[in-house]
């Protein structure tokens, strides 16, 4: 794998991971005006946004589209994940 698409993936799963912590520091933050799912599609297009416009200068190759579907799914189903087990599913019913 080129440095390209591991750091994006990298970059996605971690604003994934952060939008589920936000989540849980700040329970407004998921019933925000911007769901945390849009955060991490603003992620990606910064990402992609910045690697077309300074990819050449750093030897950045630009993303497929196969590409970018895996990234924001990898952001969104580790979201998920994590905001079910942080809030809802951590703890026993009793």
């Amino acid at each position: 794998m080129d440095k390209t698409r591991t750091l994006y993936l990298a970059l996605m799963c971690a604003s994934g991971v952060a939008a589920a912590l936000l989540g849980q520091q700040w329970p407004a933050f998921r019933t925000g005006p911007v769901p945390p799912m849009m955060w991490i599609l603003i992620v990606s297009l910064l990402f992609d946004v910045a690697a077309m416009n300074f990819g050449r200068a750093i030897g950045l190759q630009p993303l497929t589209m196969g590409l970018r579907f895996g990234g924001v799914l990898s952001g969104a189903i580790l979201y998920m994940l994590l905001d079910f087990v942080l809030t809802r599913g951590g703890a026993p019913a009793a």
